[in-house]
């Protein structure tokens, strides 16, 4: 696993332990360390591999075994054997506005709700909003919530993608600290229909970026909002109807750029084969830099990253793994 998948479980591991009831501390260690995880600058594994996995701030024994098996095998069993003693509908309540894990376990344990349709069915009949702490309000924004779900997450058409991102990059674009911004993932290989939009932005002030980006027009809802990454769902009204879509805003320094632009556009079998070329040169490439061990290679654009490489620029519609790399190393990409 990448460093992102590995605070992906971790955080997870977090919320479980939550939803058992666990204690606070425990619980924020899992929820600690998939930050400082997440926020690495460097390869997971060359961290692991160096034994410097120990230093990072947060990870103890336990945690450290924990991550190296999830880094070396892929695998956790204390992961697994949780994800069984969970109703997976457990996890999915958890994405409805105003419901933390002490409220899904109240809903669990004294309604016996594990899915959201016997959360929808319940407060229908109003039986939530009779449990202590919650009340009618709460019921009818639990509701709301549901109906929610079921529009966002849908596909959206690229032309349609386009123009929500526009605005959004529009109420971003005069923010002071900004240097660099630009779109990222499937919107910028221009795939025929959009899950949901990356915005990559350069600056040495992430925070107010931060504030700035989760307080845009439209936005419906707050997912995550952190030091380097922040996630909303955002609304634009079009002659069909509402469209609702996810929009991640990462923040690195100017000199990280090149590399964050280039790991968060190509698709997954794309980056893993632009890092196994890397590989065989001596190098070294993740979001944050190209380097050997003993040096950084320096680049301003992704096209240094390509030439670096000995490779053709690839422009982002073609990086999906589809021979597109072979075709740049032997000079015979065609571009149009």
């Amino acid at each position: 696993m990448d460093k992102q998948q590995v605070a992906r479980v971790l955080d997870e591991i977090g919320t479980l332990l939550e939803l058992q009831g666990e204690s606070f501390f425990r619980c924020q260690a899992y929820h600690n360390a998939a930050r400082a995880i997440e926020q690495l600058e460097e390869n997971l594994a060359d961290v692991l591999s160096s034994g410097r996995l120990g230093d990072i701030r947060g990870i103890g024994d336990t945690m450290r075994e924990k991550v190296a098996a999830l880094v070396t095998t892929g695998e956790l069993p204390f992961y697994n054997q949780l994800r069984e003693k969970i109703p997976p509908g457990l996890l999915q309540m958890l994405r409805l506005p105003g419901l933390g894990p002490k409220k899904v376990k109240a809903l669990y344990d004294q309604l016996g709700i594990h899915e959201l349709e016997h959360l929808r069915q319940a407060c229908l009949h109003g039986r939530v909003a009779d449990l202590k702490g919650f009340g009618t309000k709460t019921q009818q924004k639990i509701l709301d919530g549901i109906d929610f779900l079921g529009q966002a997450g849908v596909r959206v058409r690229l032309d349609h993608a386009l123009d929500l991102a526009a605005e959004l990059l529009q109420g971003l674009r005069s923010w002071p600290g900004i240097q660099r911004m630009e779109l990222c993932g499937s919107l910028r290989r221009r795939k025929e229909t959009i899950n949901d939009l990356d915005i990559l932005v350069s600056s040495d002030q992430a925070g107010p970026i931060m504030d700035r980006f989760i307080a845009l027009p439209g936005v419906v809802q707050v997912v995550g909002h952190g030091e380097t990454k922040s996630s909303i769902v955002v609304e634009r009204t079009l002659e069909r109807g509402r469209v609702l879509m996810n929009a991640d805003l990462r923040v690195v320094r100017d000199e990280q750029f090149p590399f964050a632009l280039h790991y968060f556009t190509g698709s997954k079998e794309h980056n893993v084969a632009v890092r196994g070329r890397a590989q065989q040169y001596g190098l070294r490439l993740n979001e944050y830099e190209l380097a050997s061990p003993d040096r950084r290679i320096p680049c301003t654009e992704e096209a240094d990253i390509f030439r670096a490489l000995d490779l053709d620029y690839i422009p982002p519609e073609l990086r999906e793994h589809t021979g597109e790399i072979e075709a740049a190393a032997e000079h015979r990409l065609l571009v149009l």
